[in-house]
């Protein structure tokens, strides 16, 4: 992946939180830019309004990279 040239966004569920924070430590250990699109702790935003970005924001561009996280309310 050339990360100069490549935007990688990540996005959420509600349940992802510990998830999507273990694969961003990943990136930044690896020296990969990323933007992060929700959803945050106590966030009022919904899930739909988040994938639809993340839609929108691989769609604008040549060669970006989404990554949406599911978490799992069933936790062991």
């Amino acid at each position: 992946m050339d990360t100069n040239t490549q935007n990688v966004y990540i996005a959420g569920d509600a349940d992802s939180h510990n998830l999507k924070q273990l694969f961003k430590d990943f990136l930044t250990q690896k020296g990969v830019k990323f933007v992060d699109l929700g959803l945050f702790e106590n966030d009022a935003t919904t899930f739909d309004t988040i994938k639809n970005e993340l839609n929108e924001k691989v769609a604008q561009e040549q060669n970006p990279v989404g990554v949406l996280i599911f978490g799992n309310k069933n936790k062991a």
